[in-house]
């Protein structure tokens, strides 16, 4: 009986560490913003169409994205692995265009996608969603706002947001993942010229 008790508190302990809950995540979020504003971070800008004119189809008209991509460490490669030494904390995406605005973050903590946020704004009507992911990168909460109203995701009102933006999580962890990748090789890329 006490080996039963012993395993089931090593258990719960495990999973109270490594489990997170929305507001521990919120939490680690605003911790994050603070050193952003206090610049302690390191930021690397990644800048699409910077002029602003025609993209893809020259009668799309204005068109720009600017990613910010925000990191601790040193970014310099460990001697020993070969691996940047620094972890990437979170990714600032903003799209402009003439038909609507865009925001994307993705928050990481120990290299994993804990927190995404899309704001999209057409016409004036901002709609948000929120996903909280957990340690083990389970959805733990899904938040949908349009007009500042929360909205069951299930909603049949929500047919033509799903199919013109909102994005599914299986979606999000990939595009989290592009983000990472080319501000892993972005470093990998200066390490190489020094």
């Amino acid at each position: 009986m006490k080996k039963l008790v012993f395993l089931s508190s090593i258990v719960l302990q495990f999973l109270i560490t490594t489990a997170q809950t929305e507001s521990e995540i919120e939490k680690y979020s605003n911790e994050v913003d603070r050193k952003i504003d206090s610049g302690t971070l390191h930021q690397n800008q990644w800048v699409t169409n910077k002029n602003g004119s025609d993209w893809f189809d020259p009668g799309s008209s204005y068109y720009e994205v600017v990613t910010d991509f925000w990191y601790d460490g040193t970014g310099f490669l460990n001697d020993e692995t070969g691996i940047p030494e620094f972890q990437l904390v979170k990714i600032s995406s903003m799209q402009k265009s003439i038909l609507y605005n865009r925001k994307e973050e993705y928050l990481f903590q120990n290299g994993h996608l804990n927190y995404f946020y899309l704001e999209m704004n057409v016409d004036g009507a901002p709609t948000k969603l929120h996903y909280y992911i957990n340690s083990k990168g389970n959805v733990i909460k899904e938040t949908i706002l349009v007009d500042d109203k929360k909205i069951d995701k299930n909603d049949s009102s929500l047919e033509d947001y799903k199919k013109a933006w909102i994005i599914s999580p299986e979606k999000m962890v990939l595009k989290a993942k592009k983000y990472q990748k080319l501000f892993f090789d972005s470093i990998l890329m200066e390490q190489l010229e020094e």
